[in-house]
């Protein structure tokens, strides 16, 4: 996280003046921020650094809307509860076979997390890791969308249709365990 926190400061320094001259320009002008892969991740951590500096009050800003992004946060809802946004500032769509989105928020075996904990020191001590077995944990709410099976054959974990599924779980950690909802 700490390599997409530092391109993430590197946008918002960029993009600051043109956010500063818009909002003054435009009284009661709200953002959007989207994007997709990383690009997602990036408008996710601009849009929080927005409200943490206090640039933009919580009103200024529509949700996020990321597509096939990968989680950057361990708790991140706790984030969101405490600038004020709440769950339904980060709204993520993700293709029923993509691996991105939850590349780092899967569980984890036992053998796996010992493996990850001698490659790298850092993750002996990481919280996530420990407690939920994962490296990050989605935020927001999350999407899946699964075409006919004519286009890509249905996703195991979800039910049989082609439709956007909202998951509703009490940890989101994976689609396994999951509440679903077209």
């Amino acid at each position: 996280t700490g390599h997409i926190y530092e391109a993430a400061k590197g946008i918002y320094e960029q993009v600051m003046p043109d956010i500063e001259a818009h909002l003054r320009a435009h009284a009661g002008a709200r953002l959007r921020l989207t994007g997709h892969s990383l690009g997602g991740s990036l408008a996710v951590l601009v849009s929080l650094m927005l409200l943490a500096r206090g640039v933009v009050t919580a009103d200024a800003l529509h949700p996020v809307v990321t597509f096939g992004a990968p989680s950057v946060f361990c708790g991140g809802n706790r984030v969101l509860e405490a600038l004020g946004v709440g769950e339904a500032h980060v709204r993520s769509v993700a293709m029923h076979r993509d691996i991105v989105p939850r590349a780092f928020s899967c569980r984890y075996p036992g053998h796996a997390i010992a493996l990850l904990k001698r490659l790298n020191g850092v993750l002996r001590t990481h919280p996530c890791l420990n407690t939920h077995k994962a490296l990050y944990t989605p935020m927001g709410s999350t999407y899946i969308l699964q075409p006919d099976s004519g286009l890509s054959p249905w996703h195991p974990f979800l039910p049989e249709g082609a439709a956007l599924f909202r998951l509703d779980s009490e940890d989101k950690l994976g689609i396994a365990g999951g509440v679903f909802y077209k």
